[in-house]
């Protein structure tokens, strides 16, 4: 999210300019609730939208239920997987609960990091701290992936997926285990490596097939 990267950087002239457009969004089409699976997204629009209620997709999948092809899905996996926390969700229990619910739904085994939910560890990419200390940066996403003997870490949050890919692990976001086909053909348990300008085309399609709803 543009706006929250220019917030973290301190600039908040900015940040006002990019925030106003979404701002602009929400209103002319009186939006009064939004459903988010990014935690930055989440603090972001917590923060500078009181008016509008805020929500994780976690929450929503809890309390309409997977698709019912998908109860206990993995339950005949034998690999295991380790649950890293975002930093933005630190202090979100309710959530941290959501997210084990639907894993323990899927059938998936799931390992935690010593450090977790309200005491979980950055990835490294936290604060832009890979564009202001690259060198920090690196090191703690080594050292956090360090902390599980695991091949395969997942998360909640898409640049924590990359920076454990950084790593050398293999890595998957919670929503591969739902809508990522070669995961639920059991054929791929890893992200692939998406450039900067993939993710924007994504993004684009996305926005076209929802105008198209």
């Amino acid at each position: 999210m543009l706006c929250e990267a220019t917030m973290i950087m301190g600039d908040t002239e900015k940040f006002k300019k990019y925030y106003s457009k979404l701002e602009e969004v929400l209103s002319s089409n009186d939006i009064d609730e939004v459903i988010v699976a990014c935690p930055n997204c989440y603090k972001v629009v917590k923060e500078n939208s009181p008016d509008v209620n805020v929500r994780y997709i976690w929450s929503i999948i809890n309390e309409s239920g997977l698709p019912i092809e998908l109860e206990g899905y993995y339950a005949n996996l034998e690999q295991r997987f380790t649950l890293h926390d975002p930093c933005p969700t630190r202090y979100n229990c309710d959530i941290h609960d959501d997210v084990r619910e639907i894993l323990n739904s899927l059938g998936l085994k799931i390992d935690e990091f010593k450090n977790n939910r309200e005491n979980t560890e950055c990835c490294g990419s936290g604060g832009m701290t890979r564009v202001t200390s690259n060198e920090i940066s690196i090191e703690q996403t080594k050292k956090r992936a360090e902390e599980t003997e695991n091949d395969t870490v997942i998360s909640y949050c898409e640049s924590c997926c990359e920076s454990m890919m950084l790593a050398g692990k293999s890595t998957l976001h919670v929503l591969d285990f739902i809508f990522n086909e070669d995961v639920k053909n059991k054929k791929i348990f890893n992200q692939e490596n998406s450039s900067t300008v993939g993710k924007w085309m994504t993004r684009r399609k996305g926005i076209k097939k929802i105008k198209k709803l």
